[in-house]
């Protein structure tokens, strides 16, 4: 968080990962976010509980009671063992002066239009459903494939907010669809970092156990896919 701080450029918010299973551990992570001028904190459900949504619910009003930093709830059920409907979210964001996003990583786009209706922020979560995301009115998206193509991207977000979907589908199909085909699911971490690495972006493609480094035979793939979606886009 400090390092992120450090190098926001002008004009810009970040988001930064809050988790733990402790409140306790939350609040210090809240504190530094909030003293370093964070803009909000996106939270999952505790991930090693088997969580009612009781417990959710009295987690999420406690976490919210201890600044004013905002909050984006990421709902990402694989991981978190908890599934939530739509009328839970509202019922959480209701119940929480600093919740009003949520990061949609749950495919059941249902809760899209949903959570819509009733006036909160969504975000796409999952490279793999970005696109079906955004039809159903997500605000925007917090996953790999903008942060690989930014400019394709944006134009893909830009035209559909025009209702030129066509236009908006043959820009994300033919200079992001095959990265997301190529780049994972499962390994997606690592390969993103080892394709930066290879375009000189990043100094290292080390990561961290319990991920494994990114082998030369998906590089291989990784960089076919990215080489595919910059031709695609005349460069």
């Amino acid at each position: 968080m400090q390092f992120a701080a450090r190098h926001t450029p002008a004009g810009k918010s970040i988001v930064v990962g809050l988790t733990h299973t402790s409140l306790e551990e939350m609040r210090k992570l809240v504190r530094a976010a909030v003293e370093l001028g964070i803009h909000a904190g996106l939270v999952p459900c505790p991930y090693y509980f088997p969580n009612s949504f009781p417990m959710v619910l009295e987690f999420f009003r406690a976490l919210d009671g201890l600044s004013e930093l905002e909050l984006v709830l990421y709902d990402n059920p694989i991981f978190t063992k908890t599934w939530l409907r739509a009328e839970e979210l509202l019922r959480l964001v209701d119940a929480c002066q600093h919740l009003n996003a949520v990061k949609m990583t749950d495919h059941d786009l249902s809760k899209i239009p949903e959570l819509k209706r009733h006036g909160v922020t969504v975000f796409s979560g999952d490279d793999v459903v970005a696109f079906r995301s955004l039809m159903l009115g997500a605000d925007g998206s917090m996953i790999i494939a903008p942060s690989v193509f930014p400019a394709a991207y944006q134009e893909t977000v830009r035209l559909l907010g025009e209702g030129k979907t066509t236009a908006s589908l043959r820009v994300f199909s033919d200079r992001i669809l095959p990265f997301i085909h190529l780049f994972g699911l499962g390994d997606e971490v690592q390969n993103t970092k080892a394709l930066f690495h290879h375009l000189g972006i990043f100094r290292s493609g080390e990561v961290r156990p319990p991920l494994l480094p990114c082998s030369p035979e998906r590089l291989r793939e990784v960089v076919l896919a990215y080489d595919l979606c910059r031709s695609g886009a005349g460069a």
